[in-house]
């Protein structure tokens, strides 16, 4: 939770079990310490009966992180992977960086998509802006209202960004699909959006034939998903295209190769899902690429999770952060 920057969620957990310190027993002590955003205190959450705004503190954020991993530590048992395993029981793992390079007509069509998010988030501005003024409040509780309603308009459009990047993207791996199949591997592509492992099938079973080309998704039926993974595991197929909804406790050995086409939110995700294939019983060295599309979308999604995966090793006590080998096509 402290990763993915909601620690506000395991307060009820360190209440219970009687771990936290006398100064942050009560939430908004704890909130303050350990939940702390950039600027933002509190957010508005309705009107009281005599006309006054009603708002609560705001905990969305992370802060103190070092004092917090010692707290999260004093009340859990872990044991890393690396601690469960004999030394050279897992063949090593090596991650490639490959920079997908849009071509004009990608651009614009990718531009077109971004300057229809602007203009909506621009018009939803606008709207709640207008409507709040309307209801007589004051000049920050009107920014607090339009920060609410355009993050909220933001969430939906960037998932139509990201939509549009992960199909491009798509497309744009077919020559390394191509590439990895004539050397005899057989892939796993991970997407994190439905839309886009969808299209991508079309695109690899146009590529590479109907009937060799899998999808996974968290849409497919509980009775389907162990058969489509032991059609895998026997052989059959070229390519697999899976979405983190359906890569949980499956096992991939067969090949070791995972490709991924698109980021997921949380850095822990990309590792569980590299571990789909990186596990006991693979005898081979995995290799892991990421997708990259500079110049858009994912420069920010990259900066995020590196963000996100110093706070995870953070609370690990561990330096070891994902290094990519960035391979020149």
């Amino acid at each position: 939770e402290m990763a993915n920057g909601r620690p506000i969620s395991l307060y009820p957990i360190f209440r219970f079990l009687g771990r936290l310190p006398p100064q942050q027993k009560a939430m908004w002590a704890y909130g303050k310490r350990f939940c702390a955003t950039n600027g933002r205190t509190s957010v508005i959450v309705g009107k009281n009966p005599d006309g006054t705004w009603k708002t609560r503190p705001d905990y969305s954020g992370r802060s103190n992180h070092m004092e917090f991993a010692g707290l999260l530590h004093s009340a859990s048992v872990r044991r890393l992977k690396a601690e469960c395993l004999r030394h050279g029981e897992l063949p090593p793992k090596t991650r490639f960086g490959l920079h997908i390079h849009l071509s004009l007509q990608d651009r614009m069509a990718l531009a077109r998509v971004e300057d229809e998010v602007k203009v909506e988030v621009l018009k939803k501005e606008f709207e709640a802006r207008a409507h709040w003024m309307e209801e007589g409040l004051e000049p920050e509780a009107i920014e607090h209202k339009v920060r609410q309603a355009v993050q909220s308009q933001m969430m939906a459009l960037t998932h139509r960004l990201r939509e549009a990047l992960g199909t491009i993207k798509a497309k744009g791996a077919k020559p390394l699909l191509k590439e990895l199949i004539k050397q005899g591997e057989r892939p796993i592509i991970f997407f994190e959006l439905l839309g886009c492992a969808s299209e991508a099938r079309m695109l690899y079973e146009d590529l590479f034939g109907e009937g060799e080309v899998f999808l996974g998704t968290g849409q497919t039926p509980t009775g389907q998903r162990q058969k489509l993974v032991d059609r895998w595991e026997s052989g059959s197929g070229k390519v697999l295209v899976l979405t983190r909804a359906f890569a949980k406790a499956v096992t991939l050995v067969s090949g070791r190769t995972v490709i991924f086409g698109q980021r997921f939110q949380r850095p822990a995700d990309e590792l569980q899902a590299e571990d789909r294939v990186n596990r006991i019983g693979q005898t081979r060295d995995t290799h892991v690429y990421m997708l990259h599309a500079p110049g858009t979308l994912d420069d920010a999604m990259a900066e995020k999770l590196a963000w996100k995966e110093s706070g995870m090793l953070g609370l690990r006590g561990s330096t070891d952060q994902r290094v990519f080998e960035w391979l020149k096509r």
